[in-house]
This record gives structure tokens, C-alpha cells and sequence, in this order.
């Protein structure tokens, strides 16, 4: 009796141990998203890509992620995961640059107004009929400054020492001595490492006026038009909204916006009947730019669009790749959802003839056309109009 009722509490042990062990050992996700987007991030000291980023299979428990963007502190944090649903984590990044102001005025100077960010470094600042002039100051200047002097210097040696060779020969008159010619080759890669640095000058003065701006100013410019794009789309003007959505894609790439966007113009995409194009962008924000706050929407689009084409198994599968991170997108309705291709699928086996032997049983294109998508059908199918097709990025 003793050890029955010992094996039976081992027994539990056993069980409870087994059932923490695999505990600690499930995976998880994690939606990893940086204000500016595009930093580096490494998770236990390896690189992922750069956000926004959809990291997939890892173990639950602490993990230390760093934040690498140039013009900007390195950040890092810990983070526990302890959930199996996908877990988020937005960080936002302290940058180096530095506010200028020059007002020309009392006034100005009184309200104290930001004129203009630049990154830390040396400047210089000349004031003239047409306002104030800033450059920047390559830092490898001295180098360049220092080789515009040897470079003639050694150019002369060399052709001193050419003559000399020529009229007293130590060979053969048709020759120079290893000496001369590595006093040429010497000259040769001063003249190439010179070229380099001004390419590099160039392309550093470059970049370095294009950030003289502020991402604060970026991120009100692309919200102003982001928010207009959202009023014509309400107003039924596409064409407008379409053009402003592809305006913040093409100039606001390091916004929160350009995904945003993104997503916005493969639904205008769909209600055009424009499902290729519309396919693409979903798969982009997935791909390279995923958000929590897209991720499901753009599965759930993508099913429709494949139901649309007669597609059935595609969209079960893309059904399959929600993660239940949208609220608007919960678990029933996805099944809902799940239940009603099943059952189109099989309507579709049973449709076909038994003479007209398709290629493919589970997706038979060739035997019927394809149910076409409206907006009127959009909002008569209760399912679809339950499930929010275009689910809101409020």
C-alpha cells in the first residue's frame, strides 16, 4: 500500500516536472518595432534584420536585444517572454543629433524656434546675402590636405630622379632603377587613395545635408498626409487618396507611415480589382515590414484574394498564418471564416463534371469563373462584413 500510493506521487512529480520543462522550453514570437524604423537588432547577440521585425520560434524566458542605427545612441533592453500569444516591443531611439537656431530676429529668438537638426560633428558656418550656409566638415580632411601637398612633391622627386637616371645610366639606357619606378608606384597609390577619399567626401557631405532636417518634422509631414489620404479614401475619391499613399511610400521610407501606407493602397488595390498588385503589397509588409497591428489584416486579405481566384487551399493556408494579434481579427471569426472555404471548396468538387477531369481537383480554375469581388457584395455577405475584410488600423 506503502509504495503504491509512493509510485502514484512520483508518478505526479514526474508529470509536473515534464509538463515545466516543456514550459520553459515553448516558443513564442516577438513583433520588435524602433521609432525611427531601420535599426539593427540583435536578440542574445545575433543579428535579425532590421525593424520593424517578426521574429518567430523563440524560447520563452529573458532575452537582451540591441538597437544599432547610425545617427543614433545604441539601445539595448531585456525582454521576458512568457506568453504564447506573439508578444510586442517598441523602442525608441535617442538620437545624436543636435538642435540649431539662428534667428535673425528678437522675435525669433524669442520663441525660441527650432530651425533646423544636424547630426554631431565639425561645421562650417558662413553667413551671406543669401542666408546662412552650413557644411560639414569631412574628417579625413587633414589626410587630403596632406596628400595634395606630397602628391606634386613626390610627383617632382620622381621626375627629378628620372632625368638623373637618363643621363647617368646605372643599366641599360632603356631602363630605370627599382628605386625610380617605386618612387612612380608610390605616386600612383597616393594619387588613388587621394581619389578615394574625395568619392567618400563627396558622398558624406552629401548624406550629412540631407540630414539636416528633423524626423519630428518628417513624421508630422507624412501624418498630415497620411490622415488626408484617409479622408479622400472615406469620400470614395481612390485616385487621390492613391496618390497621396504612394507619396509617403516614395518620401517617408524611415516613417511608421510608409507600412502604414502600404497596407492602405493594397486594399484600395482590391476594391479596384487590382488583386495582383494588392497581393504584392501585403506580402512586402509581411516580408520586410511587419507590424503587430498589419500582420493578421494582410493574411486575412490575402485569403480573400486567393479566394477570389478560386484558390481554396492558398487561402486556407494563409488563414493558418494569423497570429490572433488584431483584435478585430479573433480566433472564431477566423475559424468561421475557415468553415465557409471548406465549404466552398467542396461545393466547387461537387460542381465539376465527372468528364471534365481537372488538373487540379482542389483548385479547379478551369472549370468555372471565379466569384467576383465588389463592394456591394463586401457589404451584403454577413460573413465577410463580420469578419472586416479591411480590418481598422485605429
Amino acid at each position: 500500500m506503502f509504495f503504491s500510493v509512493l509510485n502514484k506521487n512520483v508518478f505526479i512529480f514526474i508529470v509536473i516536472y515534464l509538463l515545466h520543462i516543456s514550459s520553459l522550453y515553448a516558443e513564442t514570437a516577438l513583433f520588435i518595432l524602433t521609432m525611427p524604423p531601420g535599426a539593427v537588432v540583435e536578440v542574445d547577440g545575433l543579428s535579425h534584420g532590421t525593424s520593424p521585425l517578426l521574429i518567430k520560434g523563440m524560447e520563452k524566458g529573458d532575452h537582451s536585444l540591441n538597437f544599432i542605427l547610425e545617427g543614433y545612441e545604441d539601445m539595448s533592453r531585456t525582454i521576458e517572454l512568457v506568453s504564447d500569444t506573439p508578444q510586442e516591443l517598441t523602442v525608441s531611439l535617442i538620437s545624436r543629433y543636435v538642435n540649431l537656431s539662428i534667428p535673425d530676429t528678437q522675435q525669433a529668438a524669442d520663441s525660441k524656434e527650432k530651425l533646423m537638426s544636424i547630426p554631431y560633428g565639425q561645421y562650417s558656418i558662413i553667413r551671406g546675402a543669401n542666408g546662412i550656409e552650413l557644411t560639414p566638415k569631412y574628417p579625413r580632411q587633414a589626410l587630403i590636405s596632406g596628400l595634395n601637398i606630397s602628391i606634386p612633391l613626390m610627383a617632382s622627386f620622381s621626375a627629378a630622379l628620372t632625368v638623373n637616371e637618363l643621363q647617368n645610366p646605372h643599366y641599360s639606357r632603356a631602363s630605370l632603377s627599382p628605386f625610380v619606378i617605386g618612387t612612380y608606384i608610390l605616386n600612383a597609390l597616393m594619387v588613388g587613395l587621394d581619389s578615394i577619399l574625395h568619392i567618400h567626401k563627396s558622398k558624406y557631405i552629401t548624406l550629412a545635408a540631407e540630414r539636416i532636417t528633423t524626423d519630428k518634422e518628417n513624421n508630422k509631414n507624412a501624418r498630415e498626409l497620411y490622415d488626408s489620404a484617409g479622408e479622400k479614401l472615406q469620400s470614395g475619391d481612390f485616385t487621390s487618396a492613391l496618390n497621396d499613399y504612394v507619396t509617403i511610400i516614395s518620401n517617408y521610407r524611415n516613417t511608421i507611415f510608409h507600412p502604414l501606407a502600404l497596407y492602405k493602397r493594397g486594399q484600395i488595390h482590391m476594391i479596384l480589382s487590382r488583386e495582383d498588385l494588392a497581393e504584392k503589397d501585403f506580402l512586402t509588409i509581411i516580408n520586410k515590414m511587419p507590424l503587430a497591428e498589419l500582420y493578421d489584416g494582410c493574411f486575412w486579405n490575402l485569403a480573400e484574394i486567393s479566394l477570389h481566384n478560386s484558390e481554396f487551399t492558398l487561402a486556407l493556408t494563409r488563414l493558418d498564418q494569423i497570429l490572433n494579434v488584431d483584435e478585430s481579427i479573433t480566433p472564431e471569426i477566423v475559424q468561421n471564416r475557415y468553415n465557409e472555404i471548406l465549404k466552398l471548396q467542396k461545393e466547387k468538387r461537387n460542381a465539376i463534371s465527372p468528364d471534365t477531369n481537372p488538373t487540379d481537383p482542389v483548385n479547379p480554375d478551369a472549370s468555372s469563373e471565379s466569384p467576383q469581388m465588389s463592394l456591394d457584395e463586401t457589404e451584403t455577405n454577413q460573413s465577410v462584413e463580420d469578419q472586416n475584410a479591411f480590418p481598422s488600423l485605429e
